[in-house]
């Protein structure tokens, strides 16, 4: 241990002896020490006003410090009206009597937090405490002769006031050598394209010990895909050389908010553009040395996304707003190597409205108080804002003043306290999708910028407490936070901001009347005009130009038609190019009999084995060797209402494809219920399928996607290859009906991997494919993989698709949040339907699968009505709740419209709990009744605490054909499942009773 800290302590401030320049460690200090420990201060004898105070524009020295000494410690606590004073106030630090500073940033970024905010540091040389408050640097900093701290308020609209101490050590005599410290703020804005980052250019003898990097971010997506370099004595390639700014920072995958002793990222909003970002890095145990120079550069380069979503580039040049602090030793004291610039070029101009001084503005429903109460240790003004509520459905309206047409960042500066409610957003009256775009937490998704679904988007702002960090300030006073609301394009004039209550936090309490709480309190309503529009749009096109046409890693993709034929090529144009290759169908049938239905034994099948080939590679020609049922009767084929009409079900393989009943788990066996309850030719298809000389073995997948990533072409990506089954089935099916080909109108569909080619094959064959079911949460699209495959993937042919999908989703898939068909809504943009089958996972097969395919095909052939699930609600109740005329126990009623002109045959609510951090396979869910209430809507009562999650299910009936619909899965608490793995095949299974 001694060996340890020694060595350490002699990397972190350079190799020198034990004297009056050691510094504090445990080990070190047990030896002597000399000198005389001083202190500036603020701090005055006579009364407790001990801050220093700055007008706007003013500066002041706050220590003139006579050596030789060291200083060791500062600490400041800054505070003004102007929010961003972390930005506004600028610390300077002068080393034995030069006329130009070694430190020279301003204060906030100088303690590890960017953009003017403010954030807790737990670093080894900064702490920061107080909710960005209490400003504490330990950087050791020894200077000769003397030594001049100066503070200065460079806002332009408030003053300011700052409490002070800087400790230090007067030495009795003259310490050499030493090494002075320095710290330079730095930012780069206009960027100009292709140009790294400049963080550092310092000339002479010394070692460089830190960094904090800020960005406003220009776009959207992921920032951080630049390296870093360092250049090192004069060097023209950099010696050092990383692989990505998260990687700098020592984080992997991504960024996330942490502070530690030598790394952190303090501030870290989502995705969006006007994302900011703020990480900062110690090079205490490994400073980069150098003797004559140094330069240090980081690539501006990352997720280059527009803004409907598409990625240009992984790896493009992107107009984000970055600022930066350098931080080093060296022997001399440094010129600077920048300008430092003005207040109004380092924040954006930025319209604030102080609640508590505007209170009178804000409109009102008349269920509420508006207050302003006296004093608050944890707001601007002191005073602060309050909405005393006990309604839902109370709002309030907080109007405000545009001069300037153009983009504004909306931020609410919430005060949480364990009393306060959640409250709807509104922006000018509209839904923040129609107004603009949100970024509230769960609002927001990286892979679809403001492309969700209008469901899918957060609009509420909790004002509960849910820190409770330090219990006196939060208890009292409450916590203020900076939350951002979202990008919206504002005309002159005026605007408003307009909050409605929707209900409380679980937790929410109110001590006066022991009920949720539903109030609220703010401080500071924020609009920050976004400079970088124009300036993203232009980067966005530069990188559309110089997107290269293959990948850089792969030498073998020589021609890369995603390139070129993904942009311009219909799906449909795609599939003439790969059709040109394909065999002949060399259609054969196997056995054709007439079979008794085991759905119905009055009813007689046709039932025929076929094969047929579909595609070729590697000089191997694909085999299907399928089962079709069909009506023994032709006249019910060729009827007029049915003639053409088909269903085609991907299958898995061969194996299942016999006439067992339908309860055997094989998708392949909903065709026989199909061809007899509905009356329409059924295809059990395997797909991939096999080669002849496989002896019945099927076709690798992995084989197909080993073969796209060796060529990069579309059409050997898996799921186009996967489609081509379904498309030449269709062909199959015309010659076994005997009419023409165009006559085809087909439902199509399969499981996981089936259900995206299905959904493939609808994008190049619009006019035949008319209806979709899409089972099981794989294979759907990842935002993450700017790769060829988005030509055949969701994303890309979702335009081309004119088919009316069915989605048939398992809950237990990724526990209750069903990542994969919310990831499937975003990127289709639209609604489609929607049945959840609770304690499923997406490989298990069940009764609710076979009745909605029968459901679909009723519905797209014969238009059967959709029932429709809406207006979903909960509400806790206490004991003594009168529920079907009896007294109940406390608990949660859930609510729900359910519009049909179907019959309804029953309506359940499901529930889960997440408890026990579950696996994810293993959550199982719970079933109440509800129960027609006189409004339409129905009703359903659980009791005992409140669920986690929740949804609606209802069976209904219509043209002889029962089925399922429900609603997406609601969350409620938030509680995450962290757990993600399987305990293997065993699950929990539900098996419903028809």
């Amino acid at each position: 241990m001694k060996i340890t800290n020694y060595v350490f302590v002699l990397v972190f401030f350079g190799m020198i002896a034990v004297s009056e320049g050691f510094p504090q460690s445990l080990e070190s200090i047990t030896l002597p020490q000399s000198g005389r420990s001083m202190r500036a201060s603020s701090g005055n004898p006579f009364d407790n006003a001990d801050s220093e105070k700055f007008s706007i524009g003013e500066s002041k020295t706050i220590a003139l410090l006579k050596g030789p000494g060291k200083i060791a410690h500062i600490w400041l606590i800054p505070y003004s009206m102007d929010i961003r004073y972390p930005r506004a106030m600028v610390l300077r630090i002068y080393w034995d009597g030069a006329s130009v500073p070694s430190v020279e940033t301003p204060v906030g970024d100088f303690f590890a937090v960017g953009n003017g905010m403010q954030a807790t540091v737990n670093s080894l040389p900064v702490k920061v405490s107080s909710y960005g408050r209490g400003l504490n640097c330990y950087w050791q900093m020894p200077f000769k002769k003397e030594a001049k701290i100066t503070l200065t308020n460079e806002s332009n609209k408030e003053n300011a006031s700052c409490y002070y101490q800087i400790d230090w050590v007067k030495y009795d005599r003259k310490v050499e050598p030493i090494m002075y410290f320095h710290a330079r703020y730095h930012q780069e804005y206009p960027p100009e394209y292709g140009k790294p980052y400049t963080v550092f250019m310092g000339k002479g003898k010394g070692h460089y010990v830190g960094t904090v990097l800020s960005s406003q971010n220009g776009m959207g997506h992921w920032f951080g895909e630049g390296d870093d370099f360092f250049y090192i004595d004069g060097e023209n390639t950099p010696s050092i050389v990383g692989t990505g700014t998260e990687d700098y920072f020592n984080e992997a995958w991504n960024m996330r908010v942490h502070s530690s002793l030598f790394t952190g990222c303090t501030v870290f909003e989502p995705r969006a553009p006007d994302a900011r970002v703020t990480a900062y890095r110690w090079h205490i145990p490994d400073p980069i040395l150098f003797n004559q120079s140094l330069k240090f550069e980081i690539e501006r380069r990352g997720f280059v996304m527009d803004s409907q979503g598409e990625i240009i580039s992984q790896s493009g040049y992107r107009p984000d707003f970055w600022s930066s602090v350098s931080y080093w030793y060296q022997e001399t004291i440094a010129e600077p190597w920048c300008e430092f610039p003005a207040y109004q070029d380092r924040v954006n101009p930025e319209i604030v409205l102080h609640l508590p001084k505007v209170v009178d503005t804000i409109r009102h429903s008349k269920d509420v108080e508006l207050k302003v109460n006296p004093y608050n240790r944890a707001t601007y003004t002191k005073p602060w804002f309050q909405v005393k509520n006990e309604t839902i459905g109370a709002w309030i309206e907080i109007p405000f003043q545009i001069t300037d047409k153009g983009k504004y960042s909306m931020s609410l500066f919430q005060h949480l306290r364990e009393d306060n409610g959640i409250w709807k957003v509104y922006i000018d009256g509209k839904e923040l999708y129609e107004a603009g775009e949100s970024h509230i937490a769960g609002g927001y998704r990286v892979s679809t910028v403001n492309q969700l679904a209008p469901e899918e988007i957060n609009t509420a702002l909790d004002f509960f407490n849910i820190y409770r960090k330090d219990e006196h300030e939060d208890y009292i006073y409450g916590q203020r936070r900076e939350r951002k609301i979202g990008l919206f394009s504002f005309e002159p004039g005026e605007h408003c901001l307009k909050l409605v209550c929707i209900g409380a936090n679980p937790l929410s309490f109110r001590l006066e009347t022991g009920k949720p709480g539903y109030n609220l309190s703010a401080d500071v309503l924020s609009l920050r005009k976004i400079p970088f529009e124009k300036m993203a749009e232009e980067w966005i096109e530069k990188s559309r130009q110089t997107a290269p046409e293959k990948p850089a890693d792969n030498p073998k993709a020589n021609d890369n038609p995603f390139s070129r034929n993904s942009k311009t090529a219909t799906p449909s144009e795609l599939w003439q190019r790969c059709r040109k290759i394909f065999p002949p169908l060399d259609l054969s049938v196997i056995k054709d009999e007439v079979i008794q239905s085991d759905s119905d034994p009055n009813i007689k099948l046709r039932r025929i084995e076929v094969k047929f080939y579909s595609q070729e590679l590697n000089g191997k020609k694909w085999g299907h060797p399928c089962v079709i049922f069909l009506p023994a009767d032709p006249k019910v084929t060729q009827a007029p209402d049915r003639r053409g009409k088909v269903v085609i079900v991907g299958q898995r393989s061969w194996d299942g494809l016999a006439t067992g009943p339908w309860r055997e788990p094989f998708l392949g066996n909903y065709g026989e219920p199909i061809a007899a309850l509905n009356g329409y030719p059924t295809m059990i298809c395997p797909v991939p399928g096999e080669y002849d000389d496989s002896n019945g073995k099927e076709i690798s997948i992995g084989f197909l996607r080993d073969l796209f990533r060796e060529t990069q072409d579309p059409i050997n990506h898996n799921y186009f290859r996967l489609a081509i089954p379904y498309l030449r089935a269709l062909d199959v099916m015309a010659e076994v009906l005997d009419i023409e080909q165009d006559e085809i109108r087909a439902v199509i569909g399969g499981h996981s991997k089936r259900a995206t080619s299905a959904f493939t094959a609808a994008a190049i064959d619009p006019d035949r494919i008319v209806g979709l079911v899409y089972m099981g949460n794989e294979s759907t699209w990842d935002s993450t993989q700017n790769t060829a495959w988005q030509a055949v993937c969701p994303a890309y042919t979702k335009n081309w698709v004119q088919a009316k999908v069915l989605y048939l989703g398992a809950t237990n898939e990724d526990g209750y949040r069903m990542y994969g068909i919310n990831r499937i809504q975003e990127i289709m943009g639209g609604k489609w339907t929607i049945e959840y089958i609770p304690n499923y996972r997406h490989a298990s097969m069940s009764e609710k699968h076979f009745l909605d395919w029968r459901m679909w095909v009723s519905h797209v052939f014969e238009n059967r009505p959709v029932t429709q699930i809406g207006d979903l609600s909960y509400r806790e109740v206490e004991k003594g709740f009168i529920w079907g005329g009896r007294s109940m126990e406390a608990g949660t009623v859930f609510r729900a419209r359910v519009q049909s002109s179907n019959k309804i045959i029953q309506a359940k609510v499901w529930y889960v709990y997440n408890d026990d951090e579950p696996y994810w396979r293993d959550l199982v869910w719970y079933p109440e009744f509800m129960v027609k209430q006189n409004d339409g809507f129905y009703e359903g009562y659980v009791k005992g605490k409140l669920p986690d999650a929740w949804l609606v299910e209802v069976k209904d009936t219509a043209g002889g054909c029962p089925g399922y619909v429900s609603s997406l899965p609601q969350d409620i608490t938030g509680k995450r499942i962290e757990t993600k793995k399987s305990r293997g095949s065993r699950s929990r299974h539900w098996s419903p009773k028809t």
